[in-house]
């Protein structure tokens, strides 16, 4: 029991084919129909069979029923439209047999042909509708024409048959209304559907034009802010002001949380020096990064850092998340930080330093982003390098024009006071012209006399103030510079004298 129970479901239940809705749909209508049809034989055979028992009945009741098995499994082997023609052609060949055997055409002859057009309609198309139909007037005329010679009965038919007959054309119309039925109730939910999924359609095409459009809106201010930040870098000349100008535009126009700039120390361009090299913080933006410059903030390059990783890899290091990546170093001045983008400062002579860029929300630096901060980075670095390059020309050309004047000047001086016989007004128009040309604060002279230097000409009214009182040092005195320059008969040069423990101070200077 349990089989035949399996049998009769999948009997009754049509076959689907995945990614093929028409077929599916077809193969639905064709099993509703085979199983009418068999229902509609073996009920007719059992009645004619109780009526007038031949074994030619219970043969043609079988062999149906076996037809129409065998038109379910080639529509559920997938051959849909082989199934469908041939359950058209056995319908056509089960009435027009039931009209000679029941005694000639009636009008149900006609009715029941008009409804196996329609099923061929259905489960074929319109063009074999339209063949169906053409065979059937041609049948139909032949069995007329052979009906008034005489070839086929016209006698009336009994009531059992007359039941029979009717019972099939109203099989096959309730058949017909309920395919048509379901016809276009699936015509108008796939209708229902297809505008479901075009609204669908519609909605994500709008959407995605939206996203694209402020996609390409946002990529256009992205780029006017980066011309902004390279064409101000590029009016200016001053290196330390350039990366000032950079670190707050950066941040500005891209709406950042902080930016700052690192340079390699010693720069790439220098000499192998001993120690470590380290990124020294240069320029940052706002309150924390007055506190990290002010503190003097750099990274050993061997430590490892977002900076640190930029810089020796050459690349830029972008992290959308801070907290899950192990080489952020956190920075309790800068709290907010969310994502980060470094982009190394590369120049032919190799990497001058990095920018630092970081937002206060996650995935800010999208690839198209950090593509416009790398190639605005590389125009930064050159424009750096030029402006460097720039300042060190006009330091040295400042420099040989300061020492060319200041030749010049010596030579003049020498050329006054050749002429000068006196030893003191000689001394003291020295000190006097040195002073004058030279823009000094102060000049004196001493000379040796034994174990002391007294001094023998001054420069200005503290100069004739330090001569009145005979100013003099004692030779081994150990906190003077004019002491240690006579004793070593060496050159002594002091740039700033609170540095040096052997300056001995004057009251008066």
């Amino acid at each position: 029991m349990t089989i035949i129970k399996s049998w009769i479901r999948q009997l009754l239940t049509p076959p689907v084919f995945e990614g093929d809705e028409d077929k599916t749909r077809i193969a639905s209508l064709l099993n509703t129909i085979s199983i009418v049809f068999i229902v509609v034989t073996a009920v007719g055979t059992g009645i004619l069979m109780v009526q007038n028992f031949t074994i030619d009945n219970l043969v043609i009741g079988i062999a149906v029923i076996l037809l129409e098995l065998a038109v379910q499994a080639l529509m559920r082997r997938g051959q849909v439209k082989l199934a469908s023609a041939a359950q058209a052609f056995l319908l056509w060949i089960a009435i027009t047999y039931m009209t000679i055997i029941f005694g000639g055409v009636r009008a149900t002859t006609f009715s029941s042909y008009i409804l196996i057009i329609a099923i061929a309609g259905l489960l074929l198309g319109q063009y074999a509708g339209i063949v169906t139909a053409v065979l059937s007037v041609i049948v139909g005329i032949g069995m007329m024409y052979a009906e008034t010679r005489g070839i086929i009965s016209s006698v009336e038919s009994n009531m059992i048959e007359a039941l029979v007959a009717q019972s099939v054309n109203f099989a096959l119309l309730a058949t017909i209304l309920y395919l048509a039925t379901r016809n276009i109730n699936d015509a108008l939910e796939r209708a229902r559907r297809s505008n479901r999924e075009l609204q669908a359609f519609q909605t994500t095409l709008e959407q995605r034009v939206v996203e694209r459009t402020n996609e390409l809106v946002a990529r256009s201010r992205e780029m006017e802010a980066s011309q902004r930040v390279t064409f101000a870098a590029s009016e200016t000349a001053d290196p330390d002001a350039l990366l000032d100008l950079v670190v707050n535009l950066v941040r500005d126009q891209f709406d950042l949380y902080h930016v700052q700039v690192y340079l390699v120390d010693p720069p790439p361009t220098a000499e192998a020096t001993e120690g470590k090299r380290t990124a020294v913080l240069r320029k940052s933006t706002g309150y924390a990064g007055q506190r990290l410059l002010k503190r003097g903030h750099q990274i050993p390059l061997d430590r490892p850092s977002l900076v640190t990783r930029a810089i020796n890899d050459g690349e830029p290091i972008v992290v959308n998340d801070v907290n899950v990546d192990e080489n952020w170093l956190p920075n309790p001045l800068l709290p907010n930080t969310q994502s980060e983008l470094v982009i190394p400062l590369q120049t032919g002579d190799g990497v001058i330093g990095a920018l630092d860029v970081q937002a206060r929300t996650p995935e800010r630096f999208t690839p198209a982003l950090t593509a416009l901060f790398q190639t605005m980075a590389e125009q930064i670095a050159m424009t750096f390098t030029s402006a460097e390059l720039i300042v060190r020309t006009q330091q040295q050309t400042q420099a040989l024009t300061q020492l060319t004047t200041q030749l010049r000047t010596a030579v003049d001086v020498t050329e006054r006071v050749s002429s000068i016989l006196d030893p003191n007004e000689l001394l003291t128009e020295v000190v006097t012209l040195m002073q004058q040309r030279f823009g000094l604060y102060h000049v004196h002279i001493y000379l040796r006399d034994g174990e002391t230097l007294k001094m023998q000409a001054g420069s200005g009214e503290i100069g004739q103030v330090l001569l009145e009182r005979g100013h003099n040092i004692p030779l081994d005195h150990e906190h003077s510079l004019v002491a240690q320059s006579a004793r070593n008969r060496q050159v002594v040069t002091v740039n700033d004298t609170t540095l040096d423990s052997n300056f001995m101070p004057n009251p008066l200077l």
